[in-house]
């Protein structure tokens, strides 16, 4: 595994084939495992933490760049929560990114309407998402830009129904599959059917 860092927030990883397969994550199977891949991804930025002192208190994206039969190239960014401006309490101050007052939760019943949501938001500006398993269901979590984008509510609601259960309940009971990047990871790694 080669790390290189592109810029001050960009750093690339190059891991070999032979390195995924050791770790077992080339198997046809696990391709589907979004929890091996969470660990791989962890694994890759406790490397990047130790070797350049890089801090991942931010939003991650993870990138493609190259699958070859001899590597795999990935780009990770880490994005400033600052860029963000989200929905404010009374106050004018959102105490803690994911709160009830900041957040629009959304029911879905299946993961296959997580997919077809996540693909429909591609080019709406729906903030930062977070996908979580709780009593059969699936609940994504948005904290909305400043100006949530026209229709984004009623293509929510096409695909699921506004969330009953809190956050608090979700973070505490339910399981969180993807955090802060949910909608955008959902696109890269499933495709329509």
């Amino acid at each position: 595994m080669r790390l290189e860092r592109i810029k001050q927030n960009q750093i690339r990883f190059s891991i070999t084939i032979e390195e995924l397969e050791e770790k077992g994550l080339l198997e046809e199977e696990l391709w589907k495992e979004s929890d091996i891949w969470h660990n791989l991804f962890e694994e890759l930025m406790e490397t990047a933490a130790r070797q350049f002192g890089v801090e991942w208190e931010e939003i991650v994206t993870v990138e493609i760049l190259s699958l070859t039969s001899v590597e795999l190239i990935l780009l990770f960014t880490i994005e400033s929560l600052e860029n963000y401006d989200f929905r404010k309490d009374e106050e004018g101050v959102c105490p803690d990114l994911m709160t009830e007052e900041c957040a629009l939760i959304v029911q879905l019943s299946s993961f296959e309407d997580v997919i077809s949501l996540s693909h429909r938001l591609h080019q709406i500006d729906y903030g930062i998402s977070t996908l979580y398993h709780y009593q059969d269901n699936f609940y994504l979590s948005f904290l909305l830009p400043p100006v949530p984008s026209v229709g984004l509510e009623a293509l929510l609601k096409e695909y699921g129904e506004e969330g009953t259960t809190t956050l608090s309940i979700l973070n505490e009971y339910g399981n969180k599959i993807i955090e802060h990047s949910a909608c955008q990871m959902v696109r890269d790694y499933f495709s329509l059917h």
